[in-house]
């Protein structure tokens, strides 16, 4: 502040950091070999609560070492130049130095298993750069999911445990796509086995090129943004560039689709549902054979501003379709510097929620309006644009721990009067907390603190043309100390 340092409201001529001593040591292996190509990371929660995950590089001989605070840890994945491969390895730091099972240790090492599966992503004879993900059920009953990268000749592996196991995707690199996948593999005794014979090596296909489409806005071909299919086998979920000239294409293996959604680089996207079918690689919609899709975006209909005090301000915006419980319309969407917006609806009666806006604050905008024949309607009257003024900043102050400030976290705030609702928390940023609220009575009920949890506050106040009270007196700022609230 003012150009001069302060460390807990103390002005400090320099900053003294002290880092602990190097205290976990340790090797990672596969059998007796060391694995020189890997990260160890760790998780867990210091002593004074401050929870984090850690990483560092092992060197030529596998060895790796960090400095950690007292508190209780795990090393909990390696990560290998082409794989990753999940560990559970718990210890303590006590007094600077390392302990085991309660026991003092001078090391930790971690033994991986051998690798146990590998293969190769396949098109027509010809391996392809990507990933694989694959998951599995363990013993206690939970999912895991594992993850794999080609090297430089195409092959992925990984290094599995004994269980049965499924490829739900992968990844095509130089394609950037997303492919679906419903292949089971088991491994038994360290070995892989493929429909219940052993086998060195897993080969996957890669579907064809079998979807090809064209996306348009009236009737110009869009120039680019992406194009979003799902299907409700294995939850599968891909997206796709589109071209400069409007086109896409897609590998998709034969099953039920549907297009959900277009982005468009214009800022503006359109949620479709256009259904269709792949059968023997061929794109069938209502059961006719089609060479492609041609999908046409809804056109603007929504376009406004947004401002603050008559200036435009950029920012993000949630809209939700009313009067459809079932299956309401949710979009999101953005105003660019000058304030401008836009969004292509179907014809509705929609609410603006919530407003964004970069500086950390959100704002309610609770503004409706109905689409009819393509045509904005504010309270039944015909209008060109909708325009948000979002509220200035009338709440803020800091939140302290003790004398300490908190560094992140949030502060929930509940209307006492109205239907008013946030829908969103007032974070905190370096100490500070903001937020945009209209003229009201309201209740800070708790304060999240990232490192130290919830603490219940319960804290009336209220906005008066724009203005901040506690107890009918006037106040510039509410700051806040979790020493008075309780967990």
């Amino acid at each position: 502040m003012d150009g001069s340092a302060f460390i807990a409201g103390v002005k400090v001529s320099s900053l003294q950091v002290k880092v602990p001593d190097l205290n976990v040591k340790g090797t990672v292996l596969s059998g007796k070999k060391p694995i020189t190509d890997a990260y160890v990371y760790f998780e867990g929660e210091t002593e004074d609560g401050e929870h984090n995950g850690y990483g560092t590089q092992v060197n030529s001989k596998g060895q790796f070492q960090y400095r950690l605070k007292d508190g209780s840890y795990a090393v909990s994945f390696i990560e290998e130049s082409n794989r990753h491969t999940s560990v559970n390895i718990p210890f303590e730091i006590r007094d600077g130095k390392l302990f085991q099972d309660g026991n003092y240790a001078s090391a930790l090492n971690i033994s991986l298993p051998a690798v146990t599966f590998s293969g190769k992503l396949m098109d027509s004879g010809n391996p392809l750069q990507g990933s694989v993900n694959i998951e599995n059920v363990s013993e206690d009953g939970n999912y895991e999911w594992h993850h794999a990268t080609t090297d430089k000749n195409g092959v992925y592996s990984l290094r599995l445990k004994d269980g049965s196991y499924r490829v739900i995707s992968g990844y095509l690199f130089e394609e950037e796509e997303e492919v679906g996948f419903f292949a089971e593999f088991d491994i038994i005794n360290g070995k892989l086995y493929v429909g219940g014979q052993e086998t060195s090596s897993f080969e996957l296909e890669v579907p064809p090129v079998t979807l090809h489409g064209t996306v348009m806005d009236g009737s110009q071909a869009v120039k680019g943004g992406y194009v979003t299919v799902s299907s409700d086998k294995q939850g599968f979920y891909s997206w796709k560039r589109i071209n400069p000239d409007g086109t896409f294409t897609m590998r998709l293996a034969d099953g039920d689709y549907a297009l959900v959604d277009v982005q468009l680089e214009d800022g503006t996207n359109a949620a479709l549902n256009q259904v269709f079918s792949i059968v023997e690689g061929k794109v069938y919609v209502n059961g006719e054979l089609k060479e492609g899709l041609e999908i046409t975006v809804p056109p603007v209909t929504l376009t406004g501003t947004l401002t603050e005090s008559g200036n435009p301000i950029p920012g993000d915006l949630y809209i939700r379709e009313l009067n459809d419980a079932d299956n309401p319309l949710e979009i999101w969407g953005w105003a660019n510097e000058e304030g401008k917006f836009q969004f292509r609806l179907p014809d509705g009666e929609y609410k603006v929620y919530d407003v964004y806006l970069y500086d950390g604050t959100a704002y309610s905008s609770g503004t409706e309006f109905h689409i009819k024949s393509g045509k904005l309607y504010l309270n039944g009257e015909l209008a060109e644009q909708l325009n948000i003024a979002v509220e200035p900043v009338t709440l803020s102050g800091k939140v302290y721990n003790g004398e300490e400030l908190v560094a992140e976290g949030y502060v929930s705030i509940t209307a006492l009067e109205g239907n008013w609702s946030a829908g969103y928390p007032s974070w905190i940023e370096n100490g500070t907390y903001k937020g945009r609220l209209p003229d009201g009575e309201y209740e800070i009920t708790s304060v999240e603190d990232f490192q130290n949890g919830t603490f219940n506050v319960h804290k009336a106040f209220v906005i008066s043309e724009g203005k901040l009270f506690v107890n009918g007196h006037e106040i510039s700022s509410l700051d806040l100390n979790l020493k008075d609230g309780w967990q």
